[in-house]
């Protein structure tokens, strides 16, 4: 069993050098097509995850007829509410999930806010609980009961 063992820890040990100091080791050409493909997926969702700092996702607010207009919308409601004007990145923002229906009373899907950077996403979710403070009744009722 340590036969086995000990060759896989010297392969671990050898990836993890290789991660690290972003160099490849040339054992032979599967070994070195795996470590880099390996790579390329660490970096690829260490960028998705970075991506996705810059998101905010908003819920029950109303439709409007594009996603333009809902980008307009959430500006003018973070104009009128709260104390940030957040710089949007309006060709990446849009609508979540599948249309339910045209019934009056369907709630409203949540809306994909995407931000120019992380802070501006963290300035925003922070000043977010001041929309209790609102004096839209709307904006009152439908914003989250706690943050």
């Amino acid at each position: 069993m340590s036969d086995k063992i000990c060759p896989l820890q010297d392969e671990l040990s050898e990836v993890k050098a290789q991660i690290y100091s972003g160099t490849t080791v040339h054992r032979h050409s599967d070994s070195t097509h795996h470590s880099s493909s390996l790579l390329c997926s660490v970096h690829a969702e260490l960028a998705d995850i970075q991506r996705r700092k810059c998101n905010v996702v908003v819920s029950d607010m109303p439709v409007n007829a594009s996603a333009d207009d809902d980008c307009s919308y959430f500006t003018k409601l973070c104009e009128e509410n709260l104390s940030v004007k957040p710089i949007i990145a309006r060709e990446h923002c849009r609508r979540l999930g599948k249309i339910s229906g045209d019934k009056p009373r369907d709630k409203p899907r949540p809306f994909l806010i995407v931000l120019q950077n992380e802070q501006a996403a963290a300035t925003l979710l922070s000043v977010a609980k001041d929309l209790c403070k609102s004096d839209d009744e709307y904006v009152k009722q439908n914003q989250p009961g706690s943050y």
